[in-house]
C-alpha cells in the first residue's frame, strides 16, 4: 500500500479512500479482469495521510478523488476526516490550488462554505444527469444535486462531467442538464463516451451511433461560449481549434471552432503550445481563422489572469523531440513506435512535422477488449501481440512504448515489466 500511495503522491494525487456512496451503472471497476493489479482500501487514517502530505509539490495543483493511478478512487467527501485533511493541506500549502472530484451528493451548504473558506479550490463534479428520476436509472436511487450546485454557483469554480448514456436516460436529458449548468456558470462540460471491456460490454450496452449522437450534442451548444468537450477524441492534426472559453476568461472574444493561426506572430506548434502562449502574461496579438475569414484580436493578460480558451489536449513538441532524441541516441535504423489507436496518427504527423519519418503503429487492447483505445490501459501482453505481428513483415531494431502504460517501476496494470518485451524479442526497448 505504501508504495502505491507514494506513486500517487509523486503525481500530486492524494488518494484518501476507495469507498463510495454510490454505485454507478457505468463504473469502470466492473470491467476489470481479475489479473488487473488495482488497489482498493477503506478510509485511510488521518495519521497515514499526514505522513505523505509533505511530499506533495506546492508548485502544482493537488488532486483528490481522480482515478489517475492504479488505486481505485472513491468519493473523497465520504471520508470522515475530509475537512481535517483539507485543513492540514492548507496549513502546509496555503496557496496551492486544490482540485476535488466528487459526485456532488455531499456538497451541503455547510460543506460548500467550508471549501470556499479554504480558497483556491476547484471542483470536478460527476453530474451524469440532473433530473432525479433519470439519476435513479444510473445510481439506483432518487437524488437531487441541483440545489447543491445552485448554492455553490459563483462561490467555487466547477467543471461538470457526464458519462454519455442516452440509451439509458434519453438524449434530451443531456441537453436539459447542460443548459441548466451553463446558467449556473459551469466552467466547462466534459462528456465521456462510455468505455467498456469485454467483461462489462453487455452491462454498458452502448449503441453504435453513440459517437454521432455526441457530436450532435456538441452542435447543440455551438453558439454558447462555455466549452463542451467530447472525450475520448481521436485527434489527427495539430490545429489549435478552440472548444470554448471559460466564464471570466480574458479571451472572451474567441468562439468555438476558431483556429489560432499565430500568437504574437508565432504559429503554435500544437494546441498545447497555443494554450501555453495564450496564458503567458503580457500583450497578445492573435491571428485567427473563423468561418473562412482571417481576423486579428488584441488583448492583455496580467499575472494571475487566464485566457480561458479551452482546447483538446494533443502532444507537446518537447515530447516528440524526446522521441527523436531517444531514437538517435540508440543509433536505431529501423525504429518502431508503438502507441494507442487514439494517438497513432497524431504522433506520426507530429514526428513528420519535425522531420522524422518513423514507423508508428497502433496497439489493440486485446487484454481488456471492448472499445478500450487509450495507451494507459495497454499491457505487456498487448505489446507482445503487436510486435509479434510486425515481425512477420519487418524487423525493427528499436522499440519505443508510451510511458503512460507503466508505473514508475516500468510495470503495467497486471504487474508485468516492459523489459519482458526486450527479453522476449531481443530488441532494445524503452519508454517515452
Amino acid at each position: 500500500m505504501e508504495k502505491y500511495l507514494a506513486d500517487a503522491v509523486k503525481r500530486n494525487v492524494l488518494p484518501i479512500t476507495s469507498r463510495c456512496n454510490v454505485r454507478c451503472l457505468f463504473c469502470s471497476h466492473t470491467g476489470n479482469p481479475l489479473e488487473v493489479n488495482t488497489v482498493s482500501f477503506p478510509h485511510l487514517p488521518f495519521a497515514k495521510i499526514n505522513e505523505f502530505l509533505p511530499f506533495l509539490d506546492p508548485g502544482k495543483k493537488i488532486v483528490l478523488g481522480e482515478s489517475a493511478t492504479i488505486i481505485n478512487e472513491g468519493e473523497p467527501l465520504f471520508h470522515p476526516d475530509f475537512k481535517k485533511i483539507l485543513l492540514k493541506i492548507r496549513e502546509l500549502f496555503p496557496k496551492t490550488p486544490l482540485s476535488i472530484t466528487t459526485n456532488g451528493l455531499l456538497l451541503t451548504r455547510e460543506m460548500v462554505d467550508f471549501l470556499t473558506s479554504l480558497g483556491e479550490v476547484e471542483l470536478v463534479i460527476s453530474v451524469n444527469a440532473l433530473t432525479p428520476a433519470k439519476r435513479k436509472l444510473i445510481f439506483g436511487f432518487y437524488s437531487d444535486i441541483y440545489p447543491n450546485l445552485y448554492y455553490l454557483s459563483g462561490k467555487i469554480p466547477f467543471t461538470a462531467s457526464f458519462v454519455f448514456m442516452p440509451h439509458v436516460v434519453g438524449y434530451e436529458e443531456y441537453v436539459l442538464s447542460i443548459k441548466k449548468l451553463m446558467q449556473l456558470g459551469v466552467e466547462a462540460v466534459r462528456v465521456f463516451l462510455p468505455g467498456f471491456t469485454e467483461k462489462n460490454k453487455q452491462l454498458i450496452n452502448a449503441p453504435r451511433d453513440l459517437e454521432k449522437l455526441s457530436q450532435k450534442l456538441f452542435a447543440e451548444f455551438l453558439e454558447e461560449r462555455t466549452p463542451v468537450i467530447i472525450e475520448p477524441k481521436r485527434l489527427t492534426d495539430f490545429r489549435a481549434e478552440v472548444l470554448g472559453v471559460t466564464p471570466g476568461g480574458m479571451a472572451y472574444f474567441l468562439k468555438k471552432k476558431d483556429i489560432i493561426l499565430k500568437i504574437n506572430g508565432q504559429p503554435p506548434f500544437s494546441r498545447m503550445e497555443a494554450h501555453k502562449l495564450l496564458n503567458t502574461p503580457g500583450e497578445k496579438l492573435l491571428e485567427i481563422f473563423r468561418q473562412g475569414e482571417l481576423l486579428t484580436f488584441n488583448f492583455s493578460l496580467k499575472p494571475g489572469q487566464k485566457a480561458g480558451a479551452v482546447f483538446y489536449r494533443d502532444i507537446e513538441k518537447e515530447r516528440l523531440l524526446g522521441i527523436i532524441s531517444k531514437v538517435e541516441k540508440a543509433l536505431a535504423k529501423s525504429p518502431l513506435i508503438l502507441t494507442s489507436y487514439l494517438a497513432t496518427t497524431l504522433i506520426k504527423k507530429g514526428l513528420q512535422k519535425l522531420g522524422a519519418n518513423y514507423l508508428v503503429l497502433p496497439v489493440k487492447s486485446r487484454f481488456f477488449g471492448g472499445n478500450i483505445g487509450c495507451a494507459g490501459l495497454l499491457t505487456v501482453e498487448d505489446y507482445l501481440w503487436a510486435v509479434t505481428k510486425v515481425l512477420k513483415v519487418r524487423k525493427p531494431d528499436y522499440l519505443l512504448l508510451p510511458g503512460i502504460s507503466f508505473d514508475d517501476r516500468g510495470r503495467d496494470l497486471t504487474g508485468r515489466s516492459y523489459l519482458e518485451i526486450e527479453d522476449y524479442f531481443k530488441i532494445k526497448t524503452e519508454i517515452f
